[in-house]
């Protein structure tokens, strides 16, 4: 595997993915890929970086009628061995925000960071997959402009870790599209997963040696089967 096959995965992933988002929701960078790969010391080490914003009118809330941003921000390592490759790390931190465009305000509602750790096996209640909630929060530019980000969250038991699905990056952006899509447009999200079985051909974790056997399913598994 090369750096730049590596990258032309992620980028036709991309493409396919952001070709059936909805009309209502935006995507900053929207064609270019937004997935960066670079080649470690190491040469069959690989470290791909992730970072988009999403801007969607749907807001599950009867109080609010302003837009939601999601923002996320994620590293992974992946090692391959001829072409088959395993993750050695992952971080996936997601920001969820209400906007205010009149006042130029983002206002943190949650923020969230789904970890992968590899080396836990003298830690027996350390999930290897596991969400925490904190207060972190992505700062820059949203859609090349400068929004005030107010985050008042003043307490977060963060020593809480809620084990997940294998949450990389790859799972994160489908699971943004169930939050945020209808049905009918998450069924074309589906598809691109499906069609070309991304969650499997793109670099993951199949199984971890040590701990309780079986397959570390993505977050695509979660869903049922789209057969329309």
């Amino acid at each position: 595997m090369t750096r730049t096959k590596l990258e032309q995965q992620y980028n036709d992933f991309w493409l396919q993915y952001s070709n059936v988002l909805p009309e209502n929701v935006r995507v900053y960078p929207l064609r270019s890929n937004p997935f960066k790969v670079t080649q470690r010391e190491q040469g069959n080490e690989f470290e791909v970086v992730l970072a988009i914003d999403f801007k969607s009118p749907r807001y599950r809330s009867s109080s609010s009628k302003k837009e939601i941003a999601v923002r996320i921000k994620a590293e992974k390592r992946c090692v391959f061995d001829g072409e088959n490759s395993k993750i050695t790390k992952s971080n996936v931190l997601v920001n969820f925000f209400e906007i205010d465009n009149l006042d130029m305000k983002l206002t943190l509602l949650e923020s969230l960071h789904y970890d992968y750790e590899s080396d836990t096996t003298s830690l027996l209640n350390h999930p290897i997959f596991h969400c925490q909630s904190c207060k972190d929060t992505i700062n820059g530019d949203f859609f090349e402009r400068k929004f005030e980000i107010l985050n008042d969250r003043k307490y977060i038991h963060q020593q809480l870790r809620i084990p997940t699905a294998n949450m990389d990056m790859i799972s994160v952006l489908l699971s943004i599209a169930a939050d945020l899509f209808t049905k009918d447009e998450f069924k074309k999200v589906l598809d691109v997963y499906d069609k070309k079985q991304w969650h499997e051909k793109l670099p993951h974790v199949s199984h971890h040696e040590g701990f309780f056997p079986g397959k570390c399913f993505r977050s695509r598994a979660w869903y049922i089967v789209n057969k329309t």
